[in-house]
């Protein structure tokens, strides 16, 4: 929770922040492949089960197994290419768990809306977008600490893609135990 909620800060201590258009709304890269460490697919598990109702949670879960299998197969520039939505994503396009979103998606902050829209529209693997990259590259670095973490700690400190990751921790009963007790939990996850 701590490398988490300080990965999110980055975007308000930014020297450029008064720059960045990301907005409420606004989902062009919620399109693309986001790598999620195992500490991040349990807390996104966790935060489902305590915030949204049962019904909500069936519903995304329903989602999440049909991103999950369209991408299951593809490789990142495939499945940038495709375009698959975001299963977090609501009817409105917003981030349906904003407040616990991954690392990679915290971090990701264009200085171009219209970038963001034309890299969608056209090739999303060769586009280029301005992003804040002490944002981005401080995002980065605090993934990669709960990873090496992890791995210190005798843990699986992979990262997965996250629907993935985020449908073995929902359906795997005690995930986050058996994930500290040393089980690999995410084994077969892509």
């Amino acid at each position: 929770d701590n490398a988490i909620t300080w990965a999110h800060s980055f975007r308000k201590e930014s020297p450029v922040k008064d720059r960045h258009e990301c907005a409420s709304g606004c989902s062009f890269c919620c399109h693309i492949p986001v790598a999620v460490s195992v500490p991040e697919a349990l807390g996104l598990a966790l935060y489902l089960k305590e915030r949204f109702s049962p019904q909500a949670l069936r519903m995304v879960r329903e989602r999440i197994v049909g991103s999950e299998a369209m991408v299951a197969d593809m490789t990142d520039d495939e499945h940038a290419r495709a375009k698959v939505k975001c299963a977090l994503l609501d009817d409105d396009g917003k981030c349906s768990v904003y407040d616990a979103r991954p690392i990679r998606c915290s971090s990701w902050c264009s200085l171009s809306r219209s970038q963001c829209e034309a890299a969608f529209a056209a090739d999303p693997v060769t586009a280029k977008v301005t992003i804040d990259a002490i944002v981005h590259t401080t995002g980065c670095g605090v993934q990669t600490g709960l990873c090496i973490g992890a791995i210190r700690s005798g843990l699986d400190g992979r990262t997965y893609e996250l629907h993935s990751a985020l449908l073995r921790a929902l359906d795997t009963p005690d995930a986050e135990e058996r994930w500290a007790r040393g089980e690999d939990v995410f084994a077969g996850c892509d």
